[in-house]
């Protein structure tokens, strides 16, 4: 596997606060990589930083087996497409705001004209085409952003809670348009989401930010509690550990490390709970199951896997995993 981005002992201060922390990410190239976590986690931090807009306190950096200094950031700046959580449109119209990248960066007239009709048919914006920006709906405005950004063909396209605001049409076909630029143009593409769900059904790699730590995974499970002994406590649940890993007081388990049946395991887990499921809901060909089992837990399985399992909301299920499948942190 190549990497797009290796970060390594970046610490980000705002003064004598710090805001994140990552001893390592690498993120790999021509894939999708979601960042999963809370608001004030340290996610658009992270973004400025890979979009070479801003440097942190200490740490190194490589992009495309290159290493980059703060020196070098205007250069690369223009090999990604960023667009923010909230972003900024000109006072001007749709149209002029989809056009303005490829204006700066010298595209001819006639080829400007082509890839700026040919996106906005993309997005469904010929109605507003010629409306100024600073009228537009908040999802409007998000669409002409995404426009305006991926008619440049960017290596890297950087979005920040990119589905806010967007009806769930338009979130379908984007989700598929960011699969085909990375089958299609090699394109690398990072992206921020509070959805663990929409996070592990879409990307190639998922990190939890968590008060400002990296953790590898999608925290779909995340309990806070002590380490007491081979026990992970959190006050309604004693969840058994591995002995040999460093005590925390947040424990994580990945949704697809968790096993349903409707009665209890022979198995070598150690860990087995009973509860009733909560929630179903059914998301991009995978089904989604809430489970309270004095905490609740978030689970990941095939319309098959549900079909075969026989449970519908309500009903008693078991919920398994592995001691060695959590994460301590």
């Amino acid at each position: 596997m190549t990497w797009a981005y290796e970060l390594r002992d970046a610490r980000f201060d705002y003064g004598a606060e710090p805001v994140l922390r990552i001893d390592e990410i690498r993120i790999a190239r021509a894939g999708i990589t979601a960042l999963v976590g809370p608001n004030g986690s340290g996610k658009s931090t992270l973004l400025n930083h890979l979009a070479f807009l801003a440097w942190p306190g200490r740490g190194s950096l490589r992009f495309h087996d290159r290493e980059i200094g703060a020196a070098d950031f205007r250069q690369y700046r223009r090999r990604v497409g960023y667009v923010q959580q909230k972003p900024y449109l000109f006072h001007a119209s749709v149209r002029d705001n989809i056009e303005l990248g490829l204006r700066i960066r010298g595209i001819d007239q006639a080829a400007r004209r082509e890839r700026m009709q040919k996106i906005i048919r993309e997005f469904d914006l010929d109605a507003i085409a010629d409306r100024q920006a600073h009228g537009l709906s908040g999802g409007e405005a998000q669409k002409v952003a995404l426009a305006r950004a991926l008619v440049l063909q960017p290596e890297v396209l950087i979005l920040d809670e990119p589905f806010n605001h967007l009806d769930k049409t338009f979130r379908l076909s984007l989700e598929d348009r960011l699969r085909e630029i990375v089958l299609r143009d090699a394109a690398t593409v990072i992206l921020t989401t509070h959805d663990q769900f929409l996070a592990q059904t879409l990307s190639n790699q998922v990190f939890s930010l968590i008060d400002g730590h990296l953790l590898p995974l999608a925290a779909m499970n995340l309990f806070s509690g002590r380490c007491s002994g081979d026990r992970f406590v959190t006050g309604k649940l004693e969840i058994a550990i591995p002995p040999h890993l460093p005590a925390g007081n947040r424990l994580a388990i990945e949704a697809n490390q968790l096993v349903l049946s409707k009665e209890p395991l022979e198995s070598s887990m150690r860990n087995r709970f009973q509860g009733r499921i909560l929630r179903l809901s059914d998301e991009d060909l995978w089904i989604h199951v809430t489970i309270d089992a004095g905490e609740q837990f978030h689970a990941v399985i095939t319309p098959a896997a549900l079909k075969d399992l026989g449970v519908s909301i309500g009903d008693a299920v078991w919920v398994s995993f592995k001691s060695t499948s959590v994460h301590l942190f």
